[in-house]
């Protein structure tokens, strides 16, 4: 018989011995082809599977025997296969390239391979597949033997490596391999374009050539210690490109071993991250520092502060914290725009930054509100309160000094608030809240100055809010009284107006003045609620005297700033209140200060304006104390000008009073307005202001301020207590007679 060409690949034999029974058996049947030791050597000793077909008619193959090694790889026992047809046991979507294999190694009479990806019960395998014809004398062929290589492992680590090179070669993440010693063997072409070194140019090289910040040995060795220990470091350091620039990154080396156990490579993966880092950043500096001014805001400054604490409570030390406020800042921002306060912010924020030291830190709490920490310096100790004085005189200084603004010198002052930690204050609150009163009484003692935090003044402060938890409360139980200040025709004496004034009796500190409640009012914004509470009390007296003693007093209603500037809808409540008493036009007189008009507020024009045309008139309180008085009289139809008390408590013939009075009075009846003069107290102030022209008088020599009651009660007598014989004619002649001394 001759021999079959080719031979089968030469392999290590198996672990176990292969049964050769089924060969043995087909081999009995007739005369054995092939020696039947060689085919128990075989079916025992080759790790492959193998596998004889029987050859039949019409293309049609059977199983005659297979070993062990077939079950093994397909699952397939081995008497579910022998006998069988290849239809019956070749997975369908292998049969035709098996048949077609077969019939070409028949038809060539030479060994046939090729690679087959089968699916069978024990899964998806890959086989490297040999069929030998076996010939018979007469040149026929009646048997194949096949030889599978099972390549499912090799195939699939092939797919891995593939899959890894196709990894390592298109990843977006710089990769570099490490030798066992760290030095550079390989890089990936992320890695060249993320830090601009080719593998020729770092090639057994330590990482350190493109890393930066890892100057630090420290670092360096603990980073190398902890990879050596687990085989594994991660985390964020900096990286240097090859021409210099600075990238952040995220960093993981992991440890490859070998068989042995033994560190063979070091794989690093580098992500940059300097395009989240610098967002990060960004957003940080947002949350944490004034954009205007680049100042730490209130949030970063608390931290320092609360840094300073903690380090002044450790070192048993202390610092000084400075509030510091701009001084009428909100007329000059209002009045010129806002980018023009924004310059003056940053001006000012540049000129506290010179004025302190290195260690201490400048803030921004919010507005034309700065605030200054003050580092101690424990050396220096006994130097450190001449070294406040400096810096807070260094601020009051350069905060003087001309603001430039569009070619515009803007005069500004300051003033500061200081107090210490931490002899005024254990805590953070309660260190900035002392500051803050300390910074209250700079400005009530004239602004442009520095005051210290005193016990005194602490005092005071919970006085005062005790002060307003009290005024709050006696304004929801409308315990505020509105009270009348007669205003008389000094041609006749008449009464021909009031000036409603409100006046507060506390229950244990007796009668507080409007002094001293109403800025409380407007502070805390409670000056809403209180004007419409004497809006609706004067249009209630007007309509009660009216009705009862048929006087058509006009009633004057002084009107705050903050009310007007708090919406439409409280002046709105006003006008709706007169309208539905049906007031004759011009009862009422809504008195305003030239301070109101300064900011040249739209809507506080609007408001005035509306007034006006719900038949009210206008009247210019305090007129000469305030700024750009004349101004105010183009721009506004006022029917009333007062004259301030500060001009008539002084006021003498020849005096420069008299001649303000007189031309104040002259300038006003040109422009159509009359003249109440206020702060009437002697008969001789009476005279000369009758001499000079001024149309109504109001003061303490006709009377002070009464209840309502007061006034209905000389309305009905129809006699006023100025008016009582001979009282007016007395007072003229006392005054003319010594005129004409």
């Amino acid at each position: 018989m001759a021999q079959p060409p080719g031979t089968p690949p030469v392999v290590q034999p198996p672990p176990q011995d292969l049964a050769s029974s089924q060969v043995a058996r087909y081999l009995a049947a007739d005369a054995p082809p092939v020696p039947l030791h060689y085919l128990t050597y075989l079916f025992e000793h080759v790790a492959d599977v193998i596998f004889f077909l029987e050859v039949l008619d019409g293309e049609r193959y059977r199983f005659s025997a297979v070993n062990e090694r077939f079950t093994l790889a397909t699952g397939l026992p081995v008497g579910a296969v022998v006998g069988k047809e290849v239809d019956e046991i070749i997975p369908p979507d292998s049969l035709a390239l098996v048949k077609s294999k077969y019939r070409e190694a028949i038809a060539t009479r030479n060994v046939v391979r090729w690679q087959e990806v089968s699916h069978y019960p024990s899964g998806t395998r890959t086989g490297d597949v040999t069929v030998s014809p076996v010939i018979d004398a007469d040149g026929g062929c009646r048997l194949l033997m096949g030889v599978v290589h099972d390549i499912t492992e090799h195939v699939r680590n092939r797919h891995q490596l593939e899959l890894g090179s196709l990894v390592f070669q298109n990843s977006q993440e710089a990769i570099a391999v490490l030798d066992a010693d760290g030095r550079v063997e390989a890089i990936n072409p992320a890695f060249t374009a993320m830090r601009g070194y080719t593998l020729e140019e770092i090639a057994g090289k330590a990482p350190r050539v493109y890393h930066a910040g890892l100057d630090e040995a420290d670092f360096d060795d603990a980073l190398w210690a902890q990879l050596r220990a687990s085989g594994q470091w991660q985390g964020e350091l900096w990286s240097r490109h090859k021409d210099g620039q600075v990238l952040a990154e995220y960093r993981s080396i992991s440890a490859a071993y070998g068989p042995d156990g033994q560190v063979r490579n070091y794989i690093e993966i580098g992500t940059d991250i300097s395009d989240s880092k610098r967002a990060e950043e960004f957003a940080w500096r947002q949350g944490n520092y004034d954009a205007l001014t680049g100042l730490p805001n209130r949030q970063m400054f608390m931290e320092h502060v609360a840094e300073a604490i903690r380090r002044a409570d450790g070192e048993a030390g202390s610092f000084t914290l400075l509030v510091i406020d701009l001084d009428r800042f909100k007329d000059v921002n209002e009045t010129l725009g806002h980018s023009s306060g924004d310059e003056i912010l940053k001006e000012a924020a540049q000129r506290l930054l010179d004025c302190t030291r290195d260690g201490d830190t400048v803030g921004r709490l919010g507005g034309d509100e700065f605030t200054v920490l003050l580092a101690a310096r424990p050396e220096r100790t006994e130097q450190e309160a001449f070294a406040v004085d400096r810096t807070a005189q260094a601020i009051i200084q350069a905060m003087a000094k001309p603001f430039v603004i569009a070619d515009e010198d803007l005069h500004l002052s300051a003033s500061i608030g200081i107090t210490h930690y931490p002899k005024d204050a254990a805590d953070m609150e309660s260190l900035v809240k002392h500051a803050d009163q300390a910074l209250y009484v700079a400005k009530q003692q004239g602004r442009n100055r520095y005051a210290y935090f005193s016990q005194t003044m602490q005092e005071r402060a919970q006085a005062r809010r005790r002060l307003i938890k009290d005024l709050r409360s006696a304004l929801s139980e409308r315990k505020l009284e509105v009270h009348y200040q007669p205003i008389v025709d000094l041609a006749t004496g008449a009464l021909e107006k009031v000036e409603s004034l409100v006046r507060w009796t506390h229950p244990q500190r007796g009668m507080i003045g409007p002094a001293e409640f109403i800025p409380l009012c407007e502070e805390t914004g409670m000056i809403v609620e209180l004007g419409e509470q004497v809006f609706e009390t004067v249009v209630r007296d007007a309509v009660s005297w009216k009705e009862a003693y048929g006087a058509c007093l006009q009633l004057g209603i002084n009107v705050s700033p903050v009310q007007l500037l708090s919406g439409r809808e409280a002046c709105e409540r006003c006008f709706q209140l007169a309208r539905r008493a049906a007031l004759p036009e011009h009862t009422l007189v809504i008195e305003v200060t030239e301070g109101m008009l300064l900011d040249n507020n739209p809507f506080v024009i609007q408001q005035l304006r509306q007034m006006d045309e719900n038949g009210m008139d206008l009247a210019l309180d305090d007129f000469g104390t305030g700024y750009s008085s004349l101004s105010y009289l183009k721009k506004f139809s006022f029917q009333f000008l007062k004259i301030d008390r500060a001009f008539v408590m002084h006021l003498e013939a020849g005096t420069t009073d008299y001649a303000l009075c007189e031309t104040i009075i002259t300038m006003a009846h040109k422009l159509g307005m009359r003249v109440i003069a206020e702060g009437i107290e002697t008969p001789e102030q009476l005279a000369l202001l009758k001499q000079a022209g001024c149309d109504y008088g109001q003061g303490y020599l006709f009377s002070k301020a009464v209840p309502r009651e007061t006034i209905a009660h000389w309305l009905a007598r129809g006699a006023m207590p100025w008016m009582r014989a001979g009282f007016a004619q007395h007072a003229f002649k006392r005054a003319t007679g010594k005129l004409s001394q």
